[in-house]
């Protein structure tokens, strides 16, 4: 499985800057147990925890991540998929 940082600098080419976003992003929201729909939080909660990123670049990271397959989306509320939570437990080790 490839992780996160292989997929933002290989495939897309992402700059760095919006790679580390997203795997701040993606640590965040693990750190907050968002790893399933009952566990779900939205973007206001994870900008309080990302400071000092405003929700509008909060949101667009969520969008980014969702279209990796990293989160999943249910009434406004985020959380990891599997990949997403194999992903940030690369990112830490």
């Amino acid at each position: 499985m490839r992780s996160v940082h292989r997929v933002l600098h290989g495939a897309m080419g992402v700059r760095e800057g919006m790679a580390s976003l997203l795997h701040r992003i993606l640590s965040i929201m693990h750190f907050l147990s968002a790893v399933n729909v009952e566990k779900a939080v939205d973007a206001d909660e994870i900008a309080r925890h990302a400071h000092p990123l405003e929700r509008s670049q909060v949101e667009d990271a969520l969008r980014c991540c969702k279209d990796l397959g990293y989160v999943n989306e249910k009434e406004g509320r985020f959380y990891l998929t599997y990949k997403g939570v194999l992903s940030v437990l690369s990112i830490s080790s």
